[in-house]
């Protein structure tokens, strides 16, 4: 089970198990300073794995060989833009 399902299920238990000021004053002020935190962060979108640049992508580096874009600042584009689009 990854970090953000354990998140998940705590916030979920600590929603059904809020204690009462009355009868734990100090168990519910450390429930009420966790719940923000930890609502905070699972709003944070889940992170995916990163994309590199795939076999079909390096042949087309290696097509451009010996032609008006074959210079690194081109290649340095080239690559950032891809990976730019596949990672956001």
């Amino acid at each position: 089970m990854n970090n953000r399902k354990v998140m998940e299920q705590a916030l979920e238990t600590l929603e059904w198990c809020e204690p009462d000021y009355d009868e734990n004053p100090t168990g519910f002020k450390k429930w009420a300073a966790v719940m923000p935190i930890l609502r905070e962060t699972l709003v944070v979108p889940e992170q995916r794995p990163w994309q590199g640049l795939t076999d079909e992508d390096w042949e087309k580096v290696a097509n451009r060989k010996n032609t008006v874009l074959d210079t690194f600042e081109q290649g340095a584009t080239w690559a950032a833009y891809k990976l730019e689009r596949r990672n956001t």
